[in-house]
């Protein structure tokens, strides 16, 4: 069998997602822009505008924000590049990242071993990060299976001083790893506009 992504390099990926929502925990290089949650500033509305977002490699398609921006970190191989897209609704990020471990179909069995252990992976890295979730379920969309992340940083452990919530979904189609990710207040990541962007997010057809 071809060889797969090693567990670090997925590490690598979910640090760059996770910790930057933690006091202490990132550098002034991180993709997360978390802007402090004033009073006069507007939460996420449930009718917030999302378009739909291809990523220049067609690696992905999602609902995503009007002011997506792509990105390719480029690796040594294709199992090393990263294919990141985010956007931003007042202050609320959205942020899809793709892996390719496999450039070939692996097969089902084979698909659901390696989805537990990027799952089981990925819940190790943030339970470092964060601590344990406040909720962590199984999900299937589009054909993927994975796991439901959901995360909450007190305010005097997040980098803006105000409470963080953290929604991520981990998924693997048996070719591609997705890495999809709401954060913001609790009221944007539970609103219509983030359940909208997580629901949508899969490989084009």
């Amino acid at each position: 069998m071809k060889r797969l992504i090693p567990a670090s390099l997925f590490l690598v990926a979910l640090t760059m997602t996770t910790s930057c929502s933690v006091a202490g925990s990132c550098d002034s290089a991180n993709l997360c822009r978390i802007r402090s949650n004033s009073p006069q500033e507007a939460p996420v509305r449930t009718q917030a505008k999302l378009k739909s977002h291809t990523h220049d490699s067609r690696n992905f398609e999602a609902l995503m924000p009007l002011n997506t921006v792509d990105q390719t970190v480029e690796g040594e191989s294709l199992v090393d590049t990263q294919f990141i897209s985010e956007g931003t609704i007042d202050t609320t990020t959205f942020q899809v990242r793709v892996l390719v471990p496999s450039p070939i179909d692996l097969g089902d069995e084979i698909t659901t071993g390696l989805t537990e252990q990027f799952v089981t992976q990925a819940r190790n890295q943030q339970q470092a990060a964060f601590g344990t979730a406040v909720a962590d379920k199984a999900i299937e969309q589009h054909g993927m299976q994975g796991n439901e992340f959901t995360y909450f940083i007190p305010a005097n452990r997040s980098t803006n001083g105000d409470d963080v919530v953290i929604k991520r979904r981990v998924m693997f189609n048996g070719t591609r790893l997705f890495i999809a990710t709401v954060t913001g207040s609790e009221e944007a990541v539970n609103s219509r506009a983030a359940t909208q962007f997580l629901d949508s997010v899969q490989q084009p057809e």
